[in-house]
């Protein structure tokens, strides 16, 4: 999964293209297929309502890192998908922004939430939890003895 994080950074800023699906240009299916493809070998269905059909569903309180987030952005439908990426945030091909992460629960997004679904439970047990922010270093104090 750290590959994961690794890649998905140098994708930030590419610009939203409807049916894109390489690097010059994703929608948001397109750029969830990429990324299971290029990651984990894994290839997903071609649309977010298609993807909503696979793996198992789940809530999201019990959110991953690696489930794949839905949103109903057109009407009472599934019509986007994301990837969770920890710390109520997860990554995603945006119309205004292209590649980007928000959090769920921003006003749109929280809105327009319809569900979740676990891809990678077989092959992954327990992901780590991931923000893009900066970590702050811990240092470890040994206990004299």
């Amino acid at each position: 999964m750290s590959r994961f994080f690794g890649d998905v950074k140098q994708f930030f800023g590419i610009r939203y293209r409807f049916g894109g699906q390489t690097a010059a240009g994703f929608d948001c299916s397109g750029f969830v297929r990429f990324m299971y493809d290029r990651v984990f070998s894994m290839k997903l269905p071609r649309t977010s309502l298609e993807m909503a059909g696979i793996g198992q569903k789940i809530e999201r309180n019990e959110l991953k890192p690696g489930d794949l987030v839905f949103f109903q952005t057109r009407g009472n439908r599934i019509s986007h998908v994301g990837i969770f990426v920890g710390n109520d945030t997860f990554v995603h091909s945006s119309v205004s922004k292209g590649i980007t992460e928000d959090k769920l629960q921003q006003n749109y997004y929280d809105k327009r939430y319809a569900g979740a679904v676990r891809v990678l439970d077989n092959i992954i047990p327990d992901l780590p939890s991931f923000s893009t922010q900066p970590e702050i270093p811990v240092l470890s104090v040994e206990q004299p003895s």
